[in-house]
């Protein structure tokens, strides 16, 4: 009897890298809090502030992704 709203998308944080994460789990409609569960963290996908090289290998294993490194053109 309800209305449901639909989900809104997650706030950018400024740091490209979780940024796409987060999208990308989003897109698979998994909550930040689950990301937080399966990664073993607490909150960091729901409020980052830093980057945790550990918990963004593993959310990208998780998420189907893979890291890639490009150096400019020197």
């Amino acid at each position: 009897m309800g209305y449901r709203r639909p989900r809104r998308a997650p706030k950018p944080t400024g740091m490209p890298l979780v940024d796409s994460i987060r999208k990308r789990a989003f897109e698979f409609r998994l909550s930040m809090t689950d990301l937080d569960v399966f990664v073993g963290r607490t909150r960091y996908f729901v409020s980052p502030h830093y980057r945790d090289w550990r918990a963004l290998q593993r959310a990208m294993a998780i998420l189907g992704g893979r890291s890639a490194i490009s150096w400019p053109n020197e």
